[in-house]
């Protein structure tokens, strides 16, 4: 098993949304230090989609500058972004 991670989630959030099956671990959006989302990205055609799903309320200044992460993260992988937020 992985390191504990429990302390670090929100406490409707199990282990097995960050630590999945095979070894895969899903990124995750840390706000102070802890799990407040998680992230994906996948690659459409000439556009970069980026899924950001909050686990918890996210302040302003957290939401701002994931999105600000998630551009670069296009802009890095050569695509337009496409991005979108499921907020709690």
């Amino acid at each position: 098993m992985g390191p504990r991670i429990e302390h670090l989630l929100p406490a409707d959030v199990g282990r097995e949304r960050v630590y999945r099956p095979q070894g895969w671990l899903t990124p995750v959006l840390l706000v102070e230090g802890r799990v407040a989302g998680l992230w994906r990205h996948e690659r459409r055609g000439k556009r970069i989609e980026v899924s950001i799903e909050a686990l918890e309320k996210l302040p302003a200044w957290a939401r701002n500058g994931a999105e600000t992460e998630a551009a670069s993260l296009a802009s890095y992988l050569g695509g337009g972004l496409s991005l979108r937020r499921q907020d709690v």
